[in-house]
C-alpha cells in the first residue's frame, strides 16, 4: 500500500493533465516555488489578511469584515470600538511553552479570543490539539474560558463530519467542566461558509475606490473554486480525468454510484490503517472527495425538497448535511439556535440513523424531534430545566404522538417508509411529495416547540 500511495500522490500533484485543460492563469495556482498550491497556513494567512482590514473612519465597526466575519458565524464577540491597534492576529501563533501552534488567532488581550484551525487540505487532527489551544488563552493572554471561540475550517465540511475528533479537545476533562466546547465550536467549510461569504458579504462592502481589496478577494476566490473546490466547467473536467486515472490505481472499478461509494469507502479504511504521513493524507483527501461527490448532489436535493416544505409553512430552515457520516443530518429552524448569554438550545429535527449509505440505499428512514445540551443530553428534566417548568404536559404529549425524543427512547420517532430509494425518488421528481406527509406529522408541535425555544 505504501509504494501505491506514493504513486497516487505523484499523480496528484503532477501537471500532466495541463495541456490537454488548460485554465487561464491564476498567480495563486503556483504560490509557492516549487509548483506546489496554497497549503492551510497561507489560506489561513489569507483570511486572516481580510480580517485585519480597517476603516479608522467608522463611526462603530472601525474593522468591518472582522465584524462581518464574527456575525455570520455566530462569535458572541463585542467589536465597538475595537481597530488594529487593540487586537492582534497572528498566523500561525506559537504558545510559551513551544508544544502548539495555532493556525490562525484573533486576540484581545484579557477579553477574548478566536482561534483559527485550517484544514482546507485535510491534515488531521493531533491528540487534545484544540484543548491546548484553549488552555494557552486563558494561561498566557488572560482570556475568560468562555470567551474564548474556536473556528474549524475544512474544504467542504466532510473530513471528520466537518468538526474536530473528540480526541483533539477531550471535553471530558475536569478543566472544561464549565466550558461547553459545542457552544464555542465554529465548524464551517470553503465551499458552503467561508467563499460564500467572500462573494456575498465582503465583495459587496469594498467601495468602488477600493479595487485592489476586491480584485485580491475576487482572485483569490477564483483560485479556490477552479483549483480546490472544482467548481468552473473546465476544473471539473480536469478533475474527473484526475478522478479516473487515480481510481485506476486505487483499483476502484463499479460504475454505480453506489457500489463505487462502498468501493471507496473500502480503500479509505484501508488507507486510515496505513502510517501518518503527507502522502497518505493527500490521498485520503482524495477519496474523501469522491465519496461526497456521489452522496452531496443527493443531500442538497433532499435539503432544497425539506426548506421548500418547511417554507409552505412559513419557517426557514438551516439543514446541517454534514454530518452524514456520523450518522445523523439535523433540520434547525431559524430562531432555535443561540449563543452567548443564551444557552445553546439544541433544539432541531433529525433524521437518524442516517448516513450516506442509507442516503443513496434505504427506503425507511426515521424523523424526531432531539434536544442536545452539555453531553449531548436530551431529556425532560434538561428542557423543563432549561425553558419552563410548564412543559411537562407538552413534552408529554410530544412523546405520546412518537415525536419528542426522550433520553434513550429511541422508538420514540416517525418512521418513515419511501416507495424507492431517495436518489430513484430524485430522478422520478416524486421525493417532496413522498417527504411531505412526513413532515406534516412532525411539524405537527411546531407551535408548541418553538413557543419554549425562542424565549429570550
Amino acid at each position: 500500500m505504501k509504494d501505491k500511495i506514493i504513486k497516487i500522490n505523484q499523480l496528484l500533484t503532477s501537471n500532466e493533465l495541463n495541456d490537454l485543460y488548460p485554465q487561464p492563469y491564476n498567480v495563486l495556482c503556483n504560490w509557492n516555488n516549487n509548483g506546489k498550491s496554497m497549503d492551510e497556513n497561507d489560506h489561513t494567512r489569507m483570511l486572516l489578511s481580510l480580517l485585519r482590514y480597517e476603516r479608522p473612519s467608522a463611526v462603530k465597526y472601525k474593522m468591518p469584515i472582522l465584524y462581518s466575519f464574527v456575525k455570520t458565524f455566530g462569535i458572541d464577540v463585542d467589536l465597538t470600538d475595537v481597530c488594529a491597534d487593540s487586537v492582534r492576529f497572528s498566523e500561525p501563533y506559537k504558545t510559551n511553552h513551544g508544544k502548539s501552534f495555532l493556525d490562525g488567532l484573533i486576540v484581545k488581550k484579557g477579553e477574548f479570543a478566536i482561534i483559527i484551525e485550517n484544514k482546507i487540505c485535510g491534515a488531521g487532527d493531533q491528540s487534545e490539539q484544540i484543548k491546548r489551544y484553549i488552555l494557552s488563552m486563558v494561561k498566557e493572554e488572560n482570556v475568560p474560558l468562555e470567551n474564548v471561540w474556536v473556528v474549524y475550517l475544512t474544504k467542504d465540511g466532510m473530513l471528520h463530519d466537518g468538526k474536530p475528533t473528540k480526541d483533539s479537545y477531550n471535553e471530558e476533562d475536569a478543566y472544561f467542566s464549565t466550558y461547553d466546547i459545542e457552544d464555542r465550536l465554529i465548524c464551517a467549510s470553503y465551499r458552503y461558509d467561508i467563499i460564500p461569504w467572500m462573494k456575498e458579504s465582503v465583495l459587496p462592502m469594498v467601495n468602488h475606490s477600493e479595487h485592489l481589496l476586491a480584485s485580491g478577494i475576487e482572485v483569490y476566490v477564483n483560485y479556490v473554486e477552479t483549483d480546490i473546490l472544482h467548481c468552473d466547467e473546465l476544473s471539473r473536467a480536469r478533475a474527473e480525468m484526475m478522478k479516473s486515472k487515480v481510481l485506476q490505481k486505487l483499483g476502484v472499478t463499479a460504475t454505480d454510484p453506489l457500489q463505487m461509494y462502498k468501493e471507496l469507502a473500502a480503500c479509505l479504511d484501508k488507507l486510515s490503517g496505513e502510517p501518518e504521513s503527507e502522502e497518505r493524507d493527500a490521498v485520503i483527501s482524495f477519496v474523501t472527495d469522491c465519496m461526497n461527490q456521489i452522496v452531496q448532489p443527493v443531500c442538497e436535493e433532499f435539503a432544497t425538497a425539506t426548506k421548500r416544505l418547511f417554507a409552505r409553512k412559513g419557517v426557514k430552515v438551516n439543514v446541517r448535511t454534514s454530518q452524514l457520516r456520523k450518522g445523523y443530518m439535523q433540520i434547525v429552524p431559524e430562531g432555535w439556535e443561540y449563543s452567548g448569554n443564551h444557552h445553546y438550545s439544541g433544539v432541531h429535527y433529525e433524521w437518524i440513523p442516517i448516513t450516506a449509505i442509507d442516503f443513496l440505499e434505504n427506503q425507511t428512514l426515521v424523523l424526531m424531534i432531539h434536544m442536545e445540551g452539555k453531553k449531548h443530553i436530551a431529556n425532560k428534566d434538561a428542557f423543563e430545566k432549561q425553558y419552563a417548568p410548564d412543559f411537562k404536559n407538552d413534552f408529554d404529549a410530544l412523546c405520546q404522538e412518537g415525536i419528542l425524543r426522550p433520553a434513550q427512547r429511541h422508538k420514540t420517532a416517525i418512521r418513515a417508509s419511501l416507495t424507492d430509494t431517495i436518489p430513484n425518488l430524485i430522478k422520478k421528481g416524486t421525493l417532496e411529495n413522498e417527504l411531505y406527509p412526513i413532515y406534516e406529522k412532525a411539524f405537527k408541535y411546531y407551535d408548541v416547540l418553538n413557543q419554549y425555544v425562542t424565549q429570550p
